[in-house]
C-alpha cells in the first residue's frame, strides 16, 4: 500500500519543514524580507498539513486518533496562545505557549512513532 509509504513521508517532511521554521523562525523573519507575510507562510503550513491528512484521510483512519487528537490539542493552544496579547510579552506567557507546543511535539513524535511501528508490524505479518 502506497500510503504506508507516503504519509510518514510526508508528515516527516512536514515536521522537519516546521522544525526549522520554529528553529530559525522562517515565518517572521525570513520569509516578510522575500515579501512573504507571516500569515502567508503560516497558511501554506496549514494547507499543507490539512492536504496530507485528507488525501490519506483513509489510512489516517487506522492509526491512533487520539494521540493525533493531543498533538492538534497541544499546537492549536500553542497557537492560541502565541495570539494573545496580553500573555505576548510575559513570562508566563511565554511558559505556557512553549509548554503546549512541547506537549504538541511529544504527541506528534508519539503519534508519528506509533504509525510507523504499526506499518512495520503490518509489513512483518504479511511476510511471514
Amino acid at each position: 500500500e502506497s500510503a504506508a509509504i507516503l504519509f510518514p513521508f510526508l508528515t516527516g517532511l512536514l515536521s522537519l519543514v516546521l522544525g526549522l521554521d520554529d528553529c530559525f523562525q522562517f515565518h517572521e523573519e525570513i520569509g516578510p524580507v522575500f515579501g512573504l507575510p507571516q500569515d502567508a507562510t503560516l497558511g501554506a503550513y496549514a494547507i499543507a498539513a490539512v492536504a496530507v491528512f485528507w488525501v490519506y484521510r483513509a489510512f489516517v483512519a487506522r492509526t491512533d486518533l487520539v494521540l493525533l487528537a493531543m498533538a492538534a490539542a497541544g499546537f492549536g493552544a500553542s497557537i492560541f496562545l502565541d495570539v494573545l496579547e496580553p500573555l505576548r510579552h510575559s513570562g508566563a506567557g511565554y511558559l505556557l505557549e512553549d509548554g503546549a507546543k512541547f506537549f504538541g511535539i511529544a504527541a506528534w513524535s508519539l503519534y508519528l512513532g506509533d504509525t510507523a511501528l504499526r506499518i512495520c508490524l503490518r509489513q512483518t505479518a504479511q511476510t511471514t
